[in-house]
Parts: C-alpha cells; sequence; structure tokens
C-alpha cells in the first residue's frame, strides 16, 4: 500500500498477487510467537526455513527486472515527507484503488476530506540535469490520474504542470484531448521549483507564472501528486557483474539498435522497462518478442510438448462434471457487478435488476460487489448451484478482458463455459455516457434485455482439434514484415512474405542515417540478404492480395502477381505488416514552392546532395503538420526525433545556418531525450505554438516568409527561411482500408 497504512506480519505483497498467496514478514512487524505455524492445516509454515542455493541449466535467460520509482525524499524542495497533502503518484494510484487504504475513496490525507483542488507536478526526478531521461509513462499516467478524480469528485479542479505533453502511444492523443474538452483538466506549461504549505490548513502553495499575463501566479491546492519518474531497478549492477551483460549510462540494460531484446551477453535477452522507459503496451510486445528469440534458438524443442492459454492452471481434471442441459427449458441468472463508481455512480445497479427480473427465462437477478475479484467469483459460482441456473449472464466490463475469467468460472460450477453471455455495461453504458444517469441506466437495461435474449438460445460449444497450416502469410515486406518473416522462420516454419512493391524495405529505403549512429542502410542489407537465402521463406514481390477466407490455424488466400496470373496458398496465421506513409499536404506551399519540403526530403539531402545545404543562411521546421482534410487526432511518434536528427546533421554540416523549430510538444521519450538537448546545445531553436496560434507561411516574390507568434513574450516572430522543412503526419499506407475488409480486421 505504498507506506500509507500499517499491515501485518502476514500479508500479500499486492492485493491480487498471482499467485494469491500470503508470505510472512520476519522484520519488525512479527513478533515470533508461531501461531500462524501452529494453526497452518497443510503446514506450510516454516519459520526457521533459512535461503538457499540451487543450480538449474538453462539455455537462454530473459530480463524483465522491471524498474523502481524516484524516491521523492530525495528532492526535499517539494515537501514530500514533511507535508501530509503531498503524495507521489504510486500513492495516489492506491488511494483511487478499490483494493486500496481508503477503498477507493480520494480523501487528502491530512484531514480525510475530498480535495477540492488538486495539482499533478510532472518530470520529478527525470529530464533534469542527474537524471536527464524521459520517464515515458509520467504524461498519460497522470492525465489518467486527473481524469478519474474528476469522475469520482464533483466540481474537483484538476491541474497538471508539465513541459511537453508526450502523449505519444496509440489512441493517446486523443485521450490527452477528452481529458481537456470533456473533462475539463488543466495543463499549465511550467516546471515547478517548490512548494510551500500553509500550516494553519495544511493547503499547499505553488507559484508559476501565468501563461497569460507572464506574472507570477500562486494557487492553492488540496494535494499535490509527484509524478516520480522511472529508474533501473534496484541490484541491475549486481545482476549484470554476475552475467555479464552491459549497462547503458543511466543504469539500465544496454541494447543494440537494431536488435533492441538482446544483450550484449549472447543468450540473454531483455524486455520492458529494463530496456528502457516504456508503458504497460509495449512491455509486452517487449515480452513476446523476447520469447519470440528463445524460441528460434530452441526450434528443434518446438511442438514438443502441449501448451494452452485456455485454462491457465488447469486441466480438465480439475473441473466437476459437467451439468447435461438437454431438454432443460432456460434458467437465466442476470449477475451485475457493481464497481463503485464507474458503473454503479452511474448506473442504477438495482433498479437494472429489478427490471431484469422480469425479462423472459430469467430466474434469478443479483448484485456482486467486484465480479472480477475472488470473493466475486465464487459468488457467481454460489449463485448458479443455489439457483440451479443454466446459463448466465455476467453484466459488467469487457469480454476481451474478463471473457475467459468469467468462463472458467461458471465451468468450475459445472456449466459448460459457452453457456455464459458478457453485457459491457462499463464500457458501452457507463463509461460513453458518465454524465447522464439516465440515459446510461436505459442503455443498460436495453444491453442486459439484449444479452438475455442471446443466453437464452446458448447451447454447449465443444472444442476439437484440428492440425493447422504450418505455413505463415507476411503481408508487407517492409523492415517490420521482413523481423517476423526471419522470426517464424528461423524458428522451423515456412512463410510467404508478400511485397506489393518492387523491392523489399519499405520506408527504410528512404532512412539513410539515425540519431544514435547507427547505419540503417547495413540493416536493410542484412534483413533482404537473410531474406533471400532463407529455406523457409518465399518472397513474392509485386504481388497483391484478392481474396482472404477460414479461420485460425486453417485460411487460405489468393494472390494477384505483377503479370496478372493467380496463385492460391494455404496458411495457418496472417501477419499484416503494410506500414505507413508521409502524408502530402496542400498547404503550407508544399508542391507550390520548391524550397518547401518535407523531412524526408531533407534527409535525402543530407545524405545524397550535400551541396545544396552547404549555403543555406535559415531553415525553418514545422512539426505535427497534417492534411486539413484530416480530423482524427493522433502522434506519428517518430516526427520530432526525425526533426531533431536532421537538425543535428544540418548544424553539423552547416554550422552557422540558423535552424528554428516551430513545435507543439517535442516527443523525445525514453533516452531520446539527451538529442533534443544535444540539438540546442548546437544552436537549434524551438519555438512552440498551438491551434489557436498556427504558423502563417507565405510566398512574397519567390521568397518564403513564415509568421507565427511567440507565446512566452506574446510577440510576433517573422523568419525568411532559405528552405521550409515540414513534418508529416504518418498515414496508413494506400489501400489499407480495402485489405482491413478483406481480411475483415476493424481499423
Amino acid at each position: 500500500q505504498e507506506n500509507l497504512v500499517t499491515r501485518n506480519a502476514v500479508h500479500k505483497s499486492a492485493p491480487r498477487t498471482l499467485p494469491d498467496t500470503y508470505y510472512i514478514d520476519k522484520g519488525d512487524y512479527c513478533e515470533g510467537c508461531n501461531r500462524c505455524a501452529d494453526v497452518c492445516p497443510t503446514n506450510a509454515i516454516n519459520l526457521n526455513e533459512e535461503p538457499w542455493e540451487e543450480t538449474i541449466q538453462v539455455g537462454a535467460i530473459i530480463l524483465a527486472m522491471g524498474y523502481t520509482l524516484t524516491d521523492p525524499l530525495e528532492l526535499g524542495e517539494f515537501g514530500y515527507g514533511r507535508y501530509l497533502n503531498v503524495v507521489h503518484s504510486m500513492q495516489y494510484e492506491r488511494y483511487v484503488s478499490r483494493s486500496g487504504p481508503t477503498e477507493g475513496l480520494l480523501l487528502r490525507p491530512s484531514d480525510n476530506t475530498p480535495p477540492k483542488r488538486i495539482a499533478w507536478l510532472q518530470c520529478i526526478g527525470s529530464r533534469d540535469q542527474k537524471h536527464p531521461y524521459c520517464s515515458s509513462i509520467c504524461c498519460m499516467y497522470a492525465t489518467k490520474e486527473a481524469v478519474l478524480a474528476k469522475e469520482r469528485l464533483a466540481g474537483v479542479h484538476c491541474q497538471i504542470f508539465i513541459m511537453d505533453e508526450r502523449a505519444f502511444n496509440k489512441e493517446y492523443n486523443a485521450y490527452f484531448h477528452r481529458s481537456t474538452s470533456q473533462y475539463g483538466v488543466e495543463y499549465t506549461r511550467c516546471r515547478i521549483s517548490d512548494i510551500q504549505e500553509d500550516p494553519k490548513t495544511k493547503d499547499l502553495i505553488v507559484q508559476y507564472p501565468d501563461p497569460e499575463s507572464g506574472q507570477i501566479k500562486e494557487d492553492h491546492f488540496d494535494m499535490v501528486v509527484l509524478s516520480v519518474g522511472v529508474r533501473p531497478p534496484s541490484g541491475a549492477s549486481i545482476v549484470s557483474n554476475q552475467l555479464g551483460f552491459d549497462l547503458n549510462q543511466y543504469g539500465f540494460c544496454q541494447t543494440d539498435k537494431f536488435n533492441p531484446l538482446e544483450t550484449s551477453q549472447p543468450g540473454i535477452y531483455v524486455c520492458g522497462a529494463f530496456s528502457s522507459p516504456k508503458e504497460i503496451a509495449e512491455t509486452i510486445i517487449d515480452s513476446a518478442g523476447a520469447a519470440g528469440d528463445v524460441m528460434r534458438m530452441f526450434q528443434n524443442k518446438l511442438g514438443s510438448s502441449f501448451s494452452t492459454r485456455e485454462y491457465p492452471f488447469l486441466t480438465d481434471q480439475d473441473f466437476p462434471p459437467e451439468i447435461d442441459i438437454q431438454g432443460q427449458d432456460p434458467r437465466i441468472g442476470v449477475l451485475s457487478c457493481r464497481f463503485y463508481p464507474t458503473m454503479e455512480g452511474i448506473i442504477d445497479i438495482d433498479s437494472l435488476l429489478e427490471k431484469s427480473a422480469g425479462f423472459p427465462h430469467v430466474v434469478h437477478t443479483e448484485n456482486i460487489e467486484y465480479g472480477c475479484f475472488p470473493e466475486g467469483l465464487q459468488q457467481i459460482k454460489d449463485s448458479i448451484k443455489k439457483h440451479k441456473l443454466n446459463r448466465v449472464v455476467v453484466a459488467a466490463c469487457s469480454h476481451r478482458t474478463h471473457e475467459s475469467l468469467f468462463q472458467k468460472t461458471v465451468r468450475e460450477a459445472g456449466l459448460n463455459s459457452y453457456l455464459m453471455e458478457m453485457v459491457n455495461l462499463r464500457g458501452f453504458a457507463a463509461w460513453v455516457h458518465p454524465h447522464q444517469a439516465e440515459l446510461a441506466s436505459r442503455k443498460g437495461l436495453e444491453l442486459v434485455r439484449v444479452g438475455v435474449g442471446r443466453a437464452a438460445e446458448l447451447e454447449p460449444i465443444y472444442k476439437s482439434s484440428i492440425p493447422p497450416h504450418s505455413r505463415a502469410l507476411v503481408i508487407g515486406g517492409g523492415v517490420s514484415g521482413m523481423t517476423a518473416a526471419l522470426s517464424i522462420a528461423d524458428s522451423g516454419y515456412d512463410v510467404v512474405l508478400l511485397e506489393r512493391g518492387e523491392y523489399l524495405g519499405g520506408n527504410l529505403q528512404k532512412v539513410h542515417f539515425l540519431v544514435e549512429g547507427d547505419n540503417p542502410n547495413k540493416l536493410l542489407r542484412d534483413l533482404v540478404n537473410s531474406i533471400i537465402v532463407h529455406e523457409h521463406i518465399t518472397v513474392m514481390t509485386r504481388t497483391e492480395i484478392l481474396n482472404h477466407d477460414g479461420h485460425v490455424g486453417a485460411y487460405h488466400a489468393t494472390l494477384q502477381h505483377h503479370d496478372g496470373s493467380l496463385s492460391e496458398i494455404s496458411h495457418g496465421v496472417t501477419i499484416v505488416a503494410t506500414g505507413g506513409q508521409e502524408s502530402r499536404v496542400t498547404h503550407y506551399l508544399l508542391g507550390e514552392h520548391p524550397a518547401s519540403i518535407t523531412q524526408l526530403e531533407l534527409e535525402d539531402k543530407l545524405a545524397h546532395h550535400i551541396d545544396e545545404v552547404t549555403d543555406l543562411k535559415q531553415v525553418v521546421m514545422i512539426q505535427c503538420v497534417k492534411p486539413e482534410e484530416e480530423t482524427y487526432e493522433y502522434c506519428s511518434r517518430i516526427c520530432c526525433i526525425s526533426t531533431i536528427k536532421n537538425a543535428i546533421r544540418l548544424k553539423t554540416i552547416n554550422p552557422d545556418c540558423q535552424v528554428t523549430v516551430l513545435y507543439k510538444d517535442i516527443i523525445t521519450y525514453g533516452f531520446r531525450e539527451q538529442y533534443y538537448t544535444k540539438a540546442r546545445e548546437r544552436g537549434v531553436v524551438f519555438v512552440r505554438y498551438d491551434d489557436n496560434h498556427l504558423p502563417i507561411v507565405e510566398s512574397n516574390n519567390g521568397n518564403i516568409i513564415v509568421t507565427l507568434t511567440e507565446q512566452m513574450l506574446d510577440r510576433e516572430m517573422i523568419l525568411h527561411p532559405d528552405l521550409l522543412v515540414l513534418s508529416t503526419s504518418i498515414q496508413p499506407s494506400s489501400g489499407t482500408k480495402e485489405l482491413a475488409k478483406l481480411l475483415k480486421v476493424p481499423i
């Protein structure tokens, strides 16, 4: 509980730890009474047990050591440890958690009252002189925490003090904009240097420059949350010395740019935040990649033992005999999860269950406090047995995250796993109508009605095993497609690699250097050569897919080749790696003026036409340029580092050239932050703009003029660049919609 409450000597390391077991802390909390050992029915407790060493033989090691958080006690200027109402981000997470010390009630520590004004201070322990990297996760978890506060406390003021809003992952940018437009979270761009406390009220006093007037403003907050940064895991240097792999200058695991899961020691791999700060989705991708690399090593042993992900830790022998419902009329139970406040705080669960009882075939309705907790799962099993239910509707959250859990639960109660229907009350009613309780309740009831109707038609389903086609189809011959093809082929399986262009390589063919100094051309050559000579890979260039049908393990595709001929293949899995493309905008004189180009075009000049940049006196680069008709909002992730890469290269070739970057937010997450610093040290000037003050680009007598408002000084800037370089957004490759429709996958 992050030191927010005292705990017993016998406790869990986390509320929902896996495995779900207790452990005994023999430190200051234990009185040595031995009562726990005396009452243990299985004699599993041995308080005199000592640590032991064990030697095991392995062929590979995966380092998944995670990270630690910055200790805010190191930064005394923020008052942590002295002011009760200053907490760090992980403590805040415990406060808003149902399993936390306040059972999800957000209360300020000094007086246990709901806070009315909360501030978040970003970059605590990162992006500073001692730890110059970006922790990557802080901006979004602060945004999430502020939204949670807005959802749970009516009228609460949430203010986040940031330098850059780094919402760079999938759908994060849209979430960030929703936090302001829908929830009213306020963002102030500055870095707070210290916090003071009002000794009478215990309020926290924060001083910062007012973005409108420029004057120093003083605000009082009931709580301040420190968004603490990511540090290497404790003991990393010890493990590094023991296993012989290198750490980087920040203490994280050193990896190669083109082999990000490999350490400096062959056979030892790394995944997750130990290689660099990253969020959950990227950690999962890393983990799958590291496991894939190990399987390539052990490819001769693949398939030698049976495995399944259907029911973790359980086999058929662990389940009771299945109840035969043949000939029985449907007896449906509607079990709804309360999950206050994200469900019951919006939907009237009691009314929903009362009305659901009148639906056809419903013989029982019941309220469950938290359906996915062990107590809630046991309640479901008890209800099935007590009321002789033969079909169950679970009205809770998304089937994508919890369906398998509830299927396992009804199977443990004796029913076939597929006699359970899930209704996503949280996602389809509560979350989409958070401020319209009546509408959310009415919609929730309709969802349950439909779920009951579906449940009445459910019949037992029994799975059978079929041998899959041991071949993969990879669509797209860029770096991701080639890497995926090699990973599968090195594991001993056949791969058909499709590329609609004439050559393999995709966008990597247009990349000539990297900011880290690595050579992308060598990577391209190595990948292509490995693909061409691989006995398990068949390459088909100038080929497109015309038809695709079948199911997992047994797909069938029709391919059209450049000469119009057709061929057909059967395969067990399809990987889509069609990539993206640089969008072509029609504003900022792109396509109209020869001095208005994109970053890829500048990179080509820097690599192959240096004479065209050596005499430039002024270059202006504009970030976040998207087509005018583009309505969706997302971050393309690579534009900022590409701009910085080109700016540094340009200043290296032509030190006297004035380079000015116009940006909304600089997205140099993780260790990329060092290159942002390097660019500024080289003299690159960064000037911020926002959607209300976009740069204006005009041509006068053949010369480009860029005008914008410098926000810090609130003054107009006029620039006369010899070259205007645009960072245009990345769009899906042409034909993506048609391919998605063909494969029946959403986009």
